[in-house]
């Protein structure tokens, strides 16, 4: 059975910074090199050997990508979807989180609940959930056609979050992005586990079960379960 390990992109510069990305295109700071290779070898550690690797086409989550498919010795062609981009955070982009606060505070204190919101000037809460469930079921889809039994995506924190939700996790009170939830949730359709290995920081990996058939499958991000997508 396929599984779907999404993982959270390594420290950019503008995370080092404070500041609010979106579709901003920040490189990883040294720091984040290193995060990245760290998560790639405890990976490999506990045997995780992808068949593929997708990511977003912003270079904090594509270098992430490179280095991690280095480190697990996966030597294929990275699949880089634009759908897996964060969510475009429209004005808060490249504002600090005082300054998002001060101009903000209800949006802002209803994503510290860990809650989606409407970015202003940007992308709406549901325009972001469609986009990156379509992008996750391409990657699902391609895993299924290949044969694999791992997918690695390296994504962002708001495309973690929207996750978090579709799969009926739990609300948790946290700062974006460097929060972390845990447990497992199943039932027919499929089951679903947040899981931080070893020396891997503040990314959470979210493990996903397809069910057997059909193989394709879409998310739904209102709070309920995986949809399995007509065959």
């Amino acid at each position: 059975m396929p599984r779907l390990l999404v993982l959270r992109h390594a420290q950019s510069l503008w995370n080092a910074g404070g500041l609010f990305q979106g579709w901003s295109d920040a490189p990883l700071s040294e720091l984040g090199e290193a995060q990245a290779a760290r998560a790639g070898r405890a990976l490999a550690t506990v045997g995780v050997r992808p068949g593929l690797v997708a990511c977003s086409d912003l270079a904090r989550a594509r270098r992430t990508a490179e280095v991690l498919a280095a480190e697990t010795g996966y030597d294929k062609p990275l699949v880089v979807d634009v759908g897996l981009r964060e969510q475009d955070l429209g004005d808060w982009n490249g504002l600090t989180r005082r300054e998002v606060e001060e101009r903000w505070p209800a949006e802002l204190a209803e994503r510290r609940r860990g809650r989606l919101v409407d970015a202003p000037g940007g992308e709406s809460a549901a325009q972001f959930v469609a986009r990156w469930s379509a992008a996750l079921g391409r990657v699902g889809a391609a895993v299924c056609e290949t044969g694999e039994e791992v997918a690695v995506t390296v994504t962002h924190g708001g495309v973690m979050l929207a996750l978090e939700q579709a799969l009926g996790a739990p609300g948790r009170e946290c700062a974006i992005p460097t929060c972390r939830v845990g447990g497992w949730r199943s039932g027919a359709r499929g089951a679903w586990r947040t899981w931080w290995p070893p020396s891997t920081s503040n990314w959470p990996l979210l493990t996903w079960k397809t069910p057997p058939a059909p193989c394709n499958f879409s998310l739904h991000g209102s709070g309920g379960h995986p949809q399995p997508s007509p065959a």
